[in-house]
């Protein structure tokens, strides 16, 4: 297929219709329409990766990704000072006190079946395209058709996974046409037809920003994963068998490279492929990039850490592995002074702590680094005192980041903490430290900062350029390690996972942290715990934490959860303008 930009002409052509037809007593001589759009193939692709576009910038930005993960017990948007209040949506989604008018909510249902409406629209045109008139072939005809449907599949999955009970649109509607809910079954039976319908005709072969039989194969594989959850029944062996197809390379090649822990967040980095990736979107610098999503983690001197042109809004960072209140300073001589991390939370759940979850050996664990010329980096996490990225060098100098707010004029030191640390010794009611460790009470540097899919330097020429993972290997070897885990078969789940981990540590270091050496660390804690570590960020955390049944139990800031929370409420403005939805969602109601 020819490149991924011009699905953008498809994207402008349309906002141009929206924003100019507003006169209607002007008459329209140059509007785009099916009848005179459809000229070449060219103006097929870009209707077919218009919905790509679509389903990538659902995947990782805005509150698709939120949903997901700051409701569980990895990641928080803290209010920090004057910033970040945003009327409390943040304090709901991680108490999971969330009402059925939460915009997060409403703008996920409104997003996903935007994409939908987006393929069905292509479908209906595609039906009465003559596509040889074109000359477009019967079999490339196939594959758009198909790649469309797999599209709509994986939107639905995402729905499915929130909201459960479903309206199921096809181009076969009027595209004006209401529908009621589906039950949850007719949901998952329709998923599991499309994809199964479409994989034949995809290709094996892997393409960047294209979903292919072993993606799609992966998205039944989620689907009979969390069937239990989903529809109360057990499809393990329907999963355990697609797991073994892909490693076996029944839908394509792929593998891990156990020589790089960075390698399948670095596909895209100077032309490299991971072989890991089933399925990824590719980033191009002013065209596709993570730009709304590193938005919400990055400080407001984020271009001066990192050497690029953005900062960000100072919002969602890693919850806190360690409390504030058994802190403490020390002064030296100087003047100086230096904060000391309080105690590891020891939370009666055993979740949370997600910084302090990657043992020191574990080299994800190092704080992000870039190395000097070349744009090579290391590690994940952002963490301790800042320094100004020097773009004549490519390299750090030696000059502090300053705060901006409550650190104005003082170095910025990111801390694993959340709490009023500049008001701990503020006059008695003058701060605000004993109102504790909250959602409430962050400061400009709290937190540890991600940086997994890495925020790269614009001198490295590599900045906005490397894919976002979608699907990797990595999650078919841990699926199939969770199935023989609770069939009983420990050592070929610690089997599994050890081969995706290796990567990981040190090889003089490895026999301390292998499963298979150590088999009695591979408890039920301890899985949960290694999905969390292996795919932290990656928009699953949510649905994990659902499958083990622990996503209503306490973590930071969190108290147990005292309703069934794990699906979503259909949201109110929907209920209003679809007089033909019910609200389906356990502790809600239609009023």
């Amino acid at each position: 297929m020819k490149k991924i930009k011009i699905f953008y002409l498809l994207g402008f052509f349309s906002t141009l219709l929206i924003t100019s037809c507003t006169n209607l007593d002007e008459e329209p001589f140059s509007i785009l329409t099916k009848d005179n759009y459809y000229t070449d193939e060219r103006a097929v692709e870009a209707a077919v990766l218009r919905v790509y576009d679509q389903m990538q910038w659902a995947a990782f930005e805005g509150p698709q990704w939120r949903l997901q993960e700051l409701t569980a017990d990895h990641f928080v948007w803290t209010q920090k000072g004057r910033h970040g209040q945003d009327d409390g949506m943040w304090v709901r989604l991680h108490n999971h006190t969330w009402t059925d008018d939460d915009s997060q909510i409403r703008e996920v249902w409104q997003n996903l079946y935007a994409g939908i409406g987006q393929a069905n629209t292509a479908l209906r045109d595609f039906n009465t395209l003559d596509f040889q008139a074109i000359g477009i072939s019967e079999t490339q005809q196939a594959l758009y058709t198909t790649e469309l449907k797999a599209i709509r599949g994986w939107f639905y999955l995402l729905l499915f996974d929130y909201f459960r009970q479903i309206p199921i649109f096809t181009h076969e509607h009027a595209e004006t046409e209401m529908l009621p809910q589906s039950s949850a079954k007719e949901v998952f039976e329709f998923i599991e037809s499309e994809i199964k319908a479409v994989v034949p005709y995809l290709p094996k072969e892997a393409v960047v920003g294209h979903i292919t039989q072993a993606s799609a194969m992966g998205m039944l594989m989620r689907l009979y994963f969390n069937a239990d959850v989903y529809i109360q029944e057990n499809r393990f062996t329907d999963c355990k068998k697609i797991c073994e197809d892909i490693i076996n390379g029944v839908y394509g090649t792929y593998s891990i490279n156990q020589n790089d822990y960075r390698d399948p967040f670095r596909s895209g980095l100077g032309g490299y492929k991971s072989p890991e990736m089933l399925l990824e979107f590719p980033h191009l610098r002013n065209t596709l990039n993570f730009g709304g999503f590193w938005g919400d983690f990055w400080h407001y001197t984020a271009r001066d850490i990192l050497g690029v042109a953005d900062s960000g809004h100072n919002g969602v960072h890693m919850q806190p592995s360690r409390d504030h209140e058994s802190s403490t300073f020390t002064v030296t001589d100087d003047g100086t002074v230096t904060l000391i991390p309080g105690n590891i939370y020891q939370h009666a759940s055993g979740l949370g702590n997600p910084y302090e979850k990657f043992p020191d050996g574990d080299k994800r664990k190092v704080p992000f680094r870039m190395k000097q010329g070349g744009g090579d980096y290391e590690g994940f996490f952002l963490i301790g005192q800042q320094f100004k990225f020097d773009r004549g060098t490519a390299y750090y100098s030696d000059e502090p980041i300053l705060g901006t707010e409550e650190y104005a004029t003082k170095p910025l030191v990111f801390v694993d903490m959340v709490g009023r640390f500049t008001e701990r010794f503020s006059p008695a009611g003058e701060g605000r430290w004993g109102e504790g460790s909250r959602v409430q009470t962050g400061e400009e540097n709290s937190g540890v900062r991600f940086n997994k899919f890495p925020y790269l330097s614009e001198v490295s020429g590599l900045w906005h350029s490397q894919s976002a993972p979608e699907m990797r290997l990595a999650e078919v070897y841990y699926t199939l390690a969770e199935i023989y885990y609770r069939e009983g078969n420990k050592t070929k789940a610690a089997e599994l996972l050890d081969y995706v981990r290796k990567r990981n540590y040190e090889a003089e270091d490895w026999s301390e942290y292998s499963y298979t050496a150590n088999p009695g660390k591979l408890t039920d804690q301890e899985f949960i715990d290694e999905w969390g570590r292996e795919f932290i960020g990656e928009r699953r955390r949510r649905t994990d934490l659902v499958r083990w049944g622990r996503f209503g139990d306490v973590w930071w800031d969190k108290a147990q959860d005292t309703r069934d929370n794990s699906i979503f409420p259909i949201p109110r403005r929907q209920l209003e303008t679809n007089p033909l939805l019910n609200q389906t969602t356990p502790g809600f109601s239609r009023e």
